[in-house]
């Protein structure tokens, strides 16, 4: 039976309408698995009977089942996408952030979820540098104003996302610059890429601060700490600026993370999962401060 209330006729259909949208990313993220497997639903009886399967119904709602195929291309991948993203949409109309913080964000990071789910087979870096900006611009609003206290695990999973696509966003934006024609091209695509590693620092560096003002004093803690020191640690070593000043004092930066990790992971470094990053900080140890001598070397040359 359906609630008199029209507020909670409103509460119910937006509750619904997230439902599906997470129905249809399912079927995005299902489809596209199996399309790079090249793998039918069709084939596959007990799937395509899950996939397709009626989990809700309220007749005086008036809201239509979906009939939908597989995914066999981009464009049919791009269906699921909209379709999705439409029923979040509207859930998020209701579920707003002054109320329904949790909601809220968890409709952000769904609608995140959509484009990196569609970017896995968008063929055009420049598609792919605007999806990567369209999850940026969804899940930034959410990553300010909220009480870290009350919402930590919510606000972990944020700054989270936003550092590796900050992160993402350099490292395309690196390598569109080494190819970019013209000095002046290329310099304003270094400092797109250089403010990208500074903003993937900033949120990680405040992740970092969220984690260590935890109760928990775990193994899963620390290395997600360390985690997001190496981050910052290859963020700042990539950082090309003309001053070369600036850049002593970015390689620097990387130096001392790298120094971090290398002490961090010490007692962790015969675990296999870590070893190579243990590997790569002793390594950069002892790469950085040569590379810091040739630039201050170069620097006073041309003082």
């Amino acid at each position: 039976m359906l609630p008199a209330d029209v507020k909670r006729k409103r509460k119910l259909r937006a509750t619904i309408a997230m439902q599906l949208g997470k129905y249809y990313a399912q079927r995005l993220a299902d489809g596209i698995k199996r399309m790079k497997l090249n793998t039918s639903i069709e084939g596959l009886q007990s799937l395509k009977a899950q996939a397709t399967k009626k989990f809700v119904d309220f007749p005086s709602l008036k809201i239509a089942w979906p009939v939908v195929g597989d995914i066999k291309d981009l464009e049919g991948a791009k269906e699921f996408f909209r379709l999705a993203n439409t029923q979040y949409k509207k859930a998020i109309e209701f579920f707003v952030l002054d109320g329904y913080v949790t909601q809220h964000i968890e409709l952000r990071r769904s609608i995140s979820e959509l484009y990196r789910s569609l970017s896995s087979i968008e063929p055009e870096p420049a598609r792919l540098m605007a999806m990567l900006d369209k999850r940026r611009e969804v899940l930034e609003p959410v990553s300010h104003d909220i009480n870290t206290k009350a919402y930590c695990n919510q606000m972990q999973e944020v700054w989270y996302e936003l550092t590796n696509i900050y992160a993402e966003m350099h490292s395309r934006a690196l390598t569109s610059s080494q190819t970019a024609k013209g000095k002046t091209k290329r310099a304003k695509m270094l400092g797109e890429a250089n403010g990208y590693a500074l903003k993937s620092i900033e949120y990680s560096k405040q992740l970092i601060e969220l984690l260590q003002g935890l109760d928990e004093k775990s193994e899963n803690v620390d290395l997600a700490i360390h985690a997001q020191h190496m981050t910052i640690a290859k963020m700042y070593s990539e950082i090309e600026v003309p001053d070369l000043s600036e850049n002593i004092k970015y390689y620097k930066e990387s130096l001392s993370y790298y120094e971090k990790i290398k002490v961090g992971l010490e007692k962790y470094k015969d675990k296999e999962t870590y070893s190579e990053e243990y590997r790569l900080s002793q390594e950069m140890c002892e790469l950085l401060p040569i590379k810091i001598s040739r630039i201050i070397a170069e620097r006073n040359s041309n003082s």
